[in-house]
């Protein structure tokens, strides 16, 4: 994730994009610059602290979260993380970040669903862990955010559209390339947005019109292709070489 992320950050830097301070700019290249007191130079990477968290737990947790009853009690310990970052947030009206925790949960609840879909367990585990979720995004959601019925309904459409593809298996061209850009296509929208306003095609603090929507997505498209060719794909052969060769020792 890192060198990825870097090239698009570096981008920025050639773009642009914001008059940020250099501590700034040197918090960013971290990810972790919002545990600095910095704000995200590209928008959508806010989550990705989350993410790299989360390997982490994995890398040192996996053998204790893979079993086929270990995602229930995660699931229980991070809910109660979370509403206690719900709760902390509420009552010292500080931004503690509750979106944390509640990613973590999104993530082992995709760990329970491969288990139950190798038929390593009942359904019936599965969906409580499903409800525990459910109890706790609406209860430390309404503790962190006055528009917190918002989250609720994104979270759910994203675990609906999951289970439901992925039961359905609907394969495609288009899906699957969708996919393998996504990474570089969520994070270059403040980029291209950026050379829009340079060029006029849009206002800075204004609603862009349908028009400069459709032209910001179709350039943000052909943008993540350009970086997932050049730059993800490498990376990735690299990195898959050099993890041969360490597992080969």
């Amino acid at each position: 994730m890192y060198p990825e992320y870097w090239v698009l950050l570096m981008a920025a830097f050639i773009f642009q994009i914001k008059n940020v301070s250099a501590p700034c700019w040197m918090a960013n290249i971290t990810l972790f610059n919002e545990f600095m007191g910095y704000g995200n130079i590209l928008g959508a990477s806010w989550m990705m602290p989350i993410q790299i968290c989360f390997f982490v737990f994995i890398f040192f947790f996996k053998k204790y979260v893979v079993k086929s009853n270990a995602p229930k009690y995660w699931i229980l310990f991070w809910g109660m993380v979370s509403l206690g970052a719900g709760y902390l947030r509420y009552a010292t009206g500080k931004p503690i970040p509750t979106a944390f925790p509640l990613l973590f949960l999104v993530a082992l609840l995709g760990i329970e669903f491969f288990i139950q879909e190798n038929g390593k367990k009942q359904k019936a585990d599965s969906m409580c862990c499903l409800v525990i979720f459910e109890a706790v995004l609406i209860m430390s959601t309404k503790l962190s955010y006055d528009n917190w019925l918002y989250y609720v309904v994104a979270y759910n459409i994203g675990i609906v559209l999951f289970v439901f593809m992925r039961k359905r298996e609907w394969k495609s061209k288009l899906l699957i390339m969708l996919g393998e850009i996504g990474f570089p296509f969520f994070l270059c929208f403040d980029i291209i947005f950026s050379i829009m306003v340079r060029f006029g095609v849009c206002e800075e603090n204004q609603y862009m019109s349908v028009s400069a929507c459709i032209i910001h997505f179709v350039l943000s498209l052909a943008f993540a292709v350009i970086v997932t060719k050049w730059v993800e794909k490498p990376i990735l052969r690299y990195g898959k070489a050099l993890e041969r060769k360490m597992a080969s020792k």
